[in-house]
């Protein structure tokens, strides 16, 4: 629906209105940069426009007025999580020295922002945390643990760790539970349905399922020749829960 870019990807749907953010790499800078944009593909706005600063992994509060992201500092190699109204003003909650912070999302009725951080060497552990947006405190979360991605909306996050067992944790009861295989992408706005990855040898497929692991729905199944690495998907639900809106990254190299 957005045709002026060669790449973009982390589209995230606002839950307050019928928008798109996303992030696009401007190659003239050579740089990714954040867009706003209507579902209907009208009213493209460029949120971010930064030089050897790359800006990823939006996403909305639950009002709809405020984005939270990663930006990455080519020179110093460094990660900001970042906060932003959609008047333009932006404020940074947290800078790391030496880890790479991913993926933040807001919980807790907006209060607090939830985002993954990972000690940058081949193998290391990676931790959830919980940062307050007044305040900037920190609570450490989910530590020492290996996970391979992180989705939540509200009080309820979704995880895969290791082998692909995908996992809810309720933050306002503190509670687990064990929801199935895959490796989970994308959680619903009422916290009820979720949207996987599988995949069997060259066949890959998007598929949903409820947060208790029943209900069942293959949703794309996408088949790769011999020679090729995988398909990665970035799905969301929109904001009026009868469409799941999604890109798809094909890495193609040859053995």
């Amino acid at each position: 629906i957005v045709e002026p870019f060669q790449y973009l990807s982390d589209v995230y749907c606002s839950p307050a209105r019928p928008q798109l953010v996303f992030s696009a790499m401007d190659f003239t800078n050579q740089s990714q940069d954040l867009y706003l944009v209507n579902e209907d593909g009208s009213g493209l706005i460029n949120l971010t426009n930064t030089i050897d600063q790359d800006e990823r992994q939006p996403a909305f509060s639950e009002d709809g007025n405020y984005i939270s992201y990663i930006q990455y500092d080519r020179n110093s190699y460094k990660y900001k999580l970042k906060l932003m109204n959609l008047n333009g003003h932006h404020k940074t909650l947290r800078i790391a020295d030496k880890n790479r912070l991913v993926r933040p999302r807001f919980t807790l009725n907006g209060t607090k922002i939830i985002y993954r951080e990972e000690v940058q060497r081949a193998g290391a552990l990676r931790m959830f945390r919980l940062i307050d947006i007044e305040n900037n405190e920190i609570d450490e979360l989910l530590e020492n643990i290996e996970i391979t991605n992180l989705i939540t909306y509200r009080g309820k996050l979704v995880y895969t760790k290791r082998y692909h067992q995908i996992k809810g944790y309720d933050l306002l009861t503190n509670s687990s539970i064990d929801i199935g295989t895959g490796l989970a992408l994308a959680i619903s706005m009422n916290g009820e349905e979720i949207i996987f990855k599988e995949n069997n040898m060259s066949t890959y497929y998007l598929k949903k399922m409820n947060y208790n692991g029943y209900s069942l729905k293959t949703l794309v199944t996408d088949t790769v020749r011999s020679g090729t690495y995988h398909y990665n998907y970035y799905p969301q639900f929109s904001k009026d829960k009868l469409k799941i809106v999604y890109t798809k990254e094909y890495p193609y190299y040859e053995y």
